[in-house]
């Protein structure tokens, strides 16, 4: 097999199993914030969860991912 097609398989199926993770965990994690808060509407828990996507967004954009300088 020749490397190229299994690295772009490989890669491919990789980012789409870490994108439905990542959704499913969001989604957790903005309805225990909501249950926290105690948020019943529906519009309410969908601003928590975006919400929470756009804190973590931040959080990895400016502390999470850092080069090291080695």
């Amino acid at each position: 097999m020749r490397q190229r097609p299994v690295r772009t398989a490989a890669g491919i199926s990789t980012i789409v199993v870490s994108i439905f993770y990542l959704l499913v965990q969001m989604a957790g994690a903005g309805v225990l914030v909501s249950l926290l808060l105690g948020i019943t509407s529906e519009a309410g828990k969908i601003l928590i969860v975006v919400l929470v996507g756009v804190v973590m967004i931040l959080y990895v954009s400016i502390g999470g991912m850092t080069r090291s300088a080695v």
